[in-house]
């Protein structure tokens, strides 16, 4: 009797730069930066990568030019584990991801609410 191996689900291509903030949470809530690095749609940079240096460079010009204020939020082990892996695997910082997260939800919310004030 042959062992036959489970095949692997398919990836979809990721969503297109015309899709949602829903459409884009959905499918990366769905699939880990460890499987669309297999699936080929993600890959890990190295550190000396131009686009590594870049975002660096970016970020470093950018720092002490506003006020800011800090925001702490409390994740369980596993949600803070997992969003470590994919901040890891896409070079961003975690609180780089996290304030891009809430700023794009604020204004889905903040456009929803003045639709309905209509």
């Amino acid at each position: 009797m042959a062992i036959s191996k489970k095949k692997k689900p398919a990836v979809p291509e990721p969503p297109s730069e015309n899709a949602t903030n829903d459409e884009l949470a959905a499918y990366y809530e769905k699939y880990s930066p460890e499987t669309l690095i297999e699936a080929g749609y993600m890959e890990v940079l190295s550190d000396d990568d131009t686009r590594v240096l870049q975002h660096r460079e970016a970020a470093k010009a950018l720092r002490g030019k506003r006020k800011r204020a800090q925001l702490n939020i409390v994740l369980n082990e596993a949600e803070l584990l997992e969003l470590d892996e994919y901040a890891k695997a896409i070079h961003i910082p975690v609180s780089t991801i996290a304030k891009s997260w809430i700023l794009r939800a604020l204004k889905v919310e903040r456009t929803r609410i003045s639709e309905t004030r209509i």
